[in-house]
Parts: structure tokens; C-alpha cells; sequence
């Protein structure tokens, strides 16, 4: 599978990647203008001047804004990704709000306000009860086979165990092929297999959510079917992959839908592609055969009645928020309320908003999104950041004193044709062929589905520039192993990320220190395994890559060792690619401000503070962020990203400018010698 930064998951994920954009600027005694934040792009009340940065740095840098900040009841994080999240959502209310009335909107446009309108139409979702659903449901009734169900769990209208797409070829990623792998289940695996209490209360909970989604359906016998649902999806989470095992691309493998067949016979596969609307693909990506060989023997060593009680529940519960009421409800007190705490839900226009952008038609909210907010000159100034930092990897990797001439070349070689697309919403999508009624909320879902997977579909046969649908109102950027790219959204371009009257340290310790994270992802332990065009190739030689190897399992080590709360570690493993990044990208970032200094002069004192000072403040406070305590321990079990308290402190613990900056000692608790520190580039 194509390797990118950042995480797709739907548990509640944090994402934890916000930025903003604007001019660099030299040392000037009167900026045009005020920065958002403090007097140079700082928040210095947030800080906490009682914690010593050497015992708790990120403390030192927000402390004071933790102690004095709540969660609210309708929100499950606060902090910098939170914040400019809603923001976002604001900008975009208004937006959707006006094409929805239809005035001055183009056809286009108009489809956005007719899908959004449906979504706010609450009083008619209620009223349309189950009419829409009932022919999906109905399918699943009459299937009366093993094989009749594969066909239903590959269409794209159904949730299920098993997950079709399309994806770029790691051979040649100009172009697309087909997916295969496992799919979500309806919690997180290790909430199945968990002995831990706390897990077995959220399982009855689980089972009592099932139960009310079965019975809002008029579903009999509801009680007894959730129990029999919940056990099977034990099975399930048994013969899933864990999350760290599926970022392994080594465990993707190409495979032609004939020698899949032979390898994997449970499945039919020639008809399941054909189902998932995906016929006449020459080969397959298949991720994980070990998973999908032990789901297709539960899937025979089940009775079939199981397995439809089981689709109908997982249709009911996917689709539930585009249902009346008491679906919606349910599915809010289970996955808001017990998994995350939230206690209230939030406007109905939020919650829609988000999905207009991230899941639904996003690319053309981002049109419009651009078109009124992103400055015209903002790629121009973005760029000369990314190019300052891309420089000084450049010089890290040439002053690598573990890589041979041979992976160097291939390293400096990735790093230069390495793009970056900054802000742009791309290319809309034509959405002529689709039909949306303001009344049909899940017929509008279903059918955007189905006319997504054909776009697909139809992908297959072009050659195209491969890219991960981010939307631009998304605050967020990642790296696309597939397109050697790195894209910084359009969401991201505010402060407090980067500021154009901002002290020069600030915007290099925020968005500097962002885009360098995101280049370490074209060296992290999986991105690594692609070259300059993408492809999967390894142009490591046996001695770098052993030298790499060593590096990271230390990085691996050390936070593996790490709590995220009392009695629940860290994955190392799971969150070894994020790690990476981030220790890289402080690295990079520092070099560059240190070569931005050499051609402007030093830095001023500002505040008291010296600008390595500025620049390690403003890192730390871009990781801002408070979760519920149940939100942590989701994450922790499936997230790629370590606790942002560690992606600032156990960061900084492994960079001997840090140290120097704030004079931090041997008796200071994050203290490490300099022997036990990390240094990758």
C-alpha cells in the first residue's frame, strides 16, 4: 500500500497535523502588524514558568493554558488541531449555507447545497423512516448462500470484514489497481480481545448499542442476535491483523485475481470483484492474505443467518446518522458518549459540515473553500519555507556518517524530486451524473458511494499523478510515497502555525518544523522502501540500511517504554513511522533556522528569550491539545501518533540543541546522556 503520513481511521482520531501560512520575515523592529499570538507569535501565558523545560517541557510551554482550559461536554479534545478544526467548520457553514439556497450557485454547486440541505432536513429523515434502506436490507434477507454474502460484502453500499478499493500500483504508480484487505470492525480490535475491565464494560456496552440499533430496525429477537453479533466479531478481531502489523507494506503483496484464487479459495474472488464494481482487473494489491485467508474460513464456518444478522446491524449502524432519531442516538451514546466521553452532541450543522468535507464531496467544498479564503500569494511564500527546509535535509543527509555513498545518492536523489503541492483544491470531480434529492438523505449517500467507486473503476484504465483525497479545508498535510509529494492543505495556512508578523524563530519552530516531519516521512521505516518515482524498490545498500535499523529501534525502545496513562504504554512499533518524522523534522527544521540566521544576522532577544528559545516554544505549543481520557486510550490502541505531550517532549530529549537552549542539566527528568540520544540525520 501506498505509504503516507497522517491516519484514516474513524474512532475518534485526533488529527494532530494544523498549520498556517504566510510571509517570512527578517528581523524587523516594527512588523506590519500584530501577530495573533503574544507579542511574536507565542502564547507566553500559556506557559507554566513553575515546571522546569528540562523536567517537563511540554508543561513549561503549556501548562498554564491546561490548567485553566475544559473540555466542553460536545467536543471529546480542545487545543490547536481542535480549534482550527472548527474554525474551519465555521468558514465552511457559511459556504455550504449559501449554496444550499440555491442563489448564484453553479449546477455543481448546487449538488453541494442539495446534499447538505438533506442533511439538515432532520424532520424529513424522520419522516422517510426506513423506506430508503429497506431494499438493502431486503438483499441481505434473501441471500441464501456462503456465496450470495461475498457478493453483499463486497458491494460498496454494505460495511464488512473484507475492503475493496483502488490504490496506485507500487510498481508503477502513475497508475491504479485494485485493493484488497481487511476491514474496520464496528470498535477498535484490541476493545474485543482486551481482558482488562474497563474493555469488558465497553463490551456490554457494545452489545446493548447492537441491541438498540437491531431493534430500531424491527429486527426480532434483538437481545439474542446482538450477543451472537458481538461474539462473532471476537472472532473477527482474532483473525484481524493488529494495527502495527497493517502499516507494514511488506505484508502487501500484487497478486493476479487467478493466483488469489488459488492461494485464497474461500473467496470467489472473479465475482466478489465484480460485485465491488471492479471486474477485469488484471492484479490486485492484496494486503495481509494470512487475515483474509482466516476470514474466509469464518466466513464458511458460520451459518449464514449469523452472517445476515450481522450485515443488517453493521448497514443500520454505518448508515445510522443518515437515519431517523433513534438510530443517530443510539450510535451518538455508544461511539460519543462511552467511547469518548462527549456528554453532549454537537450541532447538527457541525457534524454535517464535517462530512460534506471529509467524506462526502470534499473536493468541491474545498473549491469554494480556496476560491474565498486561501491568499493568492500563499504558495509562493509557502514554498520558499519548504525549499529553506528541504535544503538543510539536503546538507543532514550529506553529513550522514552511517550512509554509504550509494544510499546517499539514492536518498539526495528522492529529496530532490521531491514536490509539494501547497493549498491547491486540485481537480473537482465532474458530479454531472449524479443525482441528489433534498429529501433523500441516504439515497444521496448511497448513491454518491456508488458513483465514487465507478470513478474508480474507471481509474484503472488512465494514467494519472496518484494522490491522497485530503480536502483542502482539512487541517492537515502528509506525505504521498506514491507521488514522492508532500501536500499541505489550504486548511492549514493560519495561524498559529505560521504568522506573517510572527518572529522568524516562531514560524520555523511551527511550520518548519511541520514540513520537515512530513519529509522524514519520505525516510521514515516504510516510506524509506519507495524511490524517487514511487515505486516499491530498494535502493538501500545491506550496511545503510543496518545502520538505519539500529537507529530506529532504539527510537522504538524508548518509547515503547513511554505511558500514555498510568498502567498503558506507548507502541513503539505502531507509532514507529510518526516518531521518526517528528524527531527528523525538529532536526531539519533547527538547520534551517540556523542557515536562515546566517544570511539575516542573529536573533534578537525577545521577552527575555533567545530565538532557539522562540523556536523550541513554538513547536511545543503547536502540540497543544487536551483529550479525554478515553479518547486516549482509542488512540493509543489505533493511531499512528504519539501522545502530543511525547511528540514535544520525548522529541526534545533527543536533540543537543534543546539542551543547550534551555541549559538542561543531568538532574532534570528528561535529561539523556548524550550516548542515549537519537540521531537519525
Amino acid at each position: 500500500m501506498a505509504r503516507r503520513s497522517g491516519v484514516e481511521m474513524k474512532f475518534r482520531v485526533i488529527a494532530l497535523f494544523v498549520s498556517a501560512l504566510t510571509p517570512l520575515m527578517a528581523h524587523a523592529a516594527s512588523p506590519p502588524g500584530a501577530p495573533q499570538f503574544g507579542a511574536f507569535g507565542v502564547d507566553l501565558d500559556a506557559r507554566d514558568a513553575k515546571v522546569r523545560p528540562g523536567d517537563d517541557f511540554w508543561a513549561y510551554a503549556n501548562g498554564g493554558w491546561s490548567a485553566r482550559t475544559v473540555i466542553a461536554g460536545d467536543v471529546d479534545a480542545v487545543g490547536v488541531a481542535p480549534t482550527l478544526a472548527r474554525e474551519g467548520q465555521e468558514r465552511v457553514r457559511i459556504l455550504l449555507d449559501t449554496l444550499a439556497t440555491g442563489e448564484d450557485a453553479t449546477p455543481s454547486e448546487r449538488r453541494v447545497g442539495d446534499l447538505y440541505a438533506s442533511w439538515m432536513a432532520q424532520a424529513e429523515i424522520d419522516s422517510r423512516g426506513l423506506r430508503t434502506a429497506r431494499p438493502y436490507l431486503a438483499k441481505i434477507a434473501q441471500a441464501r448462500t456462503h456465496q450470495a454474502l461475498q457478493l453483499l460484502m463486497a458491494d460498496v453500499a454494505y460495511a464488512a470484514p473484507i475492503r475493496f478499493g483502488v490504490g496506485a500500483d507500487p510498481t508503477d504508480p502513475t497508475s491504479n489497481l485494485v485493493t484488497a484487505a481487511q476491514g474496520e470492525l464496528g470498535m477498535p480490535r484490541d476493545y474485543f480481545l482486551n481482558p482488562d475491565a474497563r474493555y469488558v464494560a465497553i463490551r456490554r456496552d457494545y452489545a446493548g448499542y447492537v441491541e438498540r440499533i437491531l431493534q430500531a430496525g424491527g429486527i426480532p429477537e434483538a437481545g439474542t442476535k446482538a450477543a451472537a453479533i458481538c461474539a462473532l466479531e471476537t472472532r473477527l478481531a482474532r483473525s484481524q491483523s493488529t494495527p502495527a502489523e497493517q502499516r507494514e507494506d511488506a505484508r502487501t503483496r500484487l497478486m493476479s485475481p487467478k493466483a488469489l484464487q488459488a492461494e485464497i479459495p474461500q473467496w470467489d474472488w472473479p465475482r466478489m470483484l465484480k460485485a465491488a464494481g471492479l471486474e477485469g482487473a488484471p492484479e490486485v494489491l492484496v494486503s495481509d492474505t494470512s487475515a483474509l485467508t482466516a476470514l474466509g474460513d469464518l466466513l464458511t464456518g458460520e451459518p449464514t443467518s449469523l452472517w445476515k444478522d450481522y450485515l443488517a446491524y453493521r448497514f443500520l449502524s454505518e448508515h445510522a446518522e443518515l437515519l431517523p432519531r433513534p438510530f443517530a442516538t443510539a450510535r451518538f451514546d455508544f461511539y460519543s458518549r462511552t467511547l469518548s466521553g462527549v456528554t453532549a452532541p454537537p450541532p447538527r450543522w457541525r457534524r454535517g459540515v464535517a462530512l460534506m468535507n471529509q467524506e462526502w464531496m470534499g473536493d468541491a467544498v474545498g473549491a469554494a473553500y480556496v476560491a474565498r479564503y486561501f491568499p493568492p500569494d500563499a504558495e509562493r511564500q509557502v514554498r520558499m519555507i519548504f525549499d529553506d527546509v528541504k535544503a538543510a535535509f539536503q546538507a543532514r543527509i550529506e553529513q550522514s556518517t552511517w550512509m554509504d555513498a550509494q544510499t546517499k545518492a539514492g536518498a539526495l536523489e528522492k529529496l530532490a524530486t521531491l514536490k509539494a503541492r501547497i493549498g491547491s483544491a486540485g481537480q473537482v470531480q465532474d458530479y454531472s451524473g449524479l443525482r441528489v434529492d433534498r429529501t433523500d438523505l441516504l439515497g444521496n449517500v448511497l448513491r454518491l458511494a456508488r458513483f465514487k467507486r465507478e470513478r474508480e473503476r474507471l481509474s484503472l484504465a488512465t494514467t494519472n499523478t496518484p494522490d491522497y483525497p485530503v480536502t483542502p479545508v482539512s487541517s492537515n498535510g502528509y506525505y504521498y510515497a506514491a507521488a514522492n509529494s508532500i501536500t499541505l492543505e489550504a486548511g492549514l495556512l493560519r495561524p498559529p502555525f505560521f504568522d506573517p508578523s510572527a518572529d522568524p524563530a516562531v514560524n520555523y519552530g511551527a511550520i518548519g518544523v511541520f514540513i520537515g516531519h512530513e519529509m522524514g516521512h519520505a525516510f521514515d521505516d516504510q516510506g524509506s522502501r519507495y524511490d524517487a518515482s514511487g515505486r516499491v524498490r530498494d535502493w538501500w545498500s545491506a550496511a545503510s540500511r543496518a545502520g538505519f535499523d539500529q537507529r530506529i529501534a532504539a527510537l522504538k525502545a524508548q518509547y515503547g517504554a513511554y505511558d500514555v496513562l498510568p498502567g498503558l504504554k506507548v507502541d513503539g512499533a505502531l507509532t514507529l513511522g510518526e516518531n521518526i518524522a517528528d524527531l527528523g523534522g525538529l532536526e531539519a527544521a533547527y538547520a534551517a533556522y540556523q542557515h536562515y540566521l546566517a544570511r539575516t544576522g542573529p536573533a534578537p532577544i525577545l521577552n527575555g528569550l533567545t530565538g532557539d528559545q522562540r523556536f523550541f516554544l513554538a513547536q511545543a505549543q503547536t502540540r497543544r491539545t487536551k483529550l479525554r481520557e478515553d479518547v486516549a486510550r482509542q488512540l493509543a490502541a489505533i493511531d499512528t501518533h504519539a501522545p502530543s505531550v511525547l511528540r514535544t517532549n520525548a522529541v526534545m530529549r533527543n536533540n543537543d540543541a534543546w539542551y543547550d537552549a534551555f541549559d538542561v542539566a543531568p538532574t532534570d527528568r528528561l535529561y539523556l546522556a548524550p550516548d542515549q540520544r537519537v540521531r537519525i540525520w
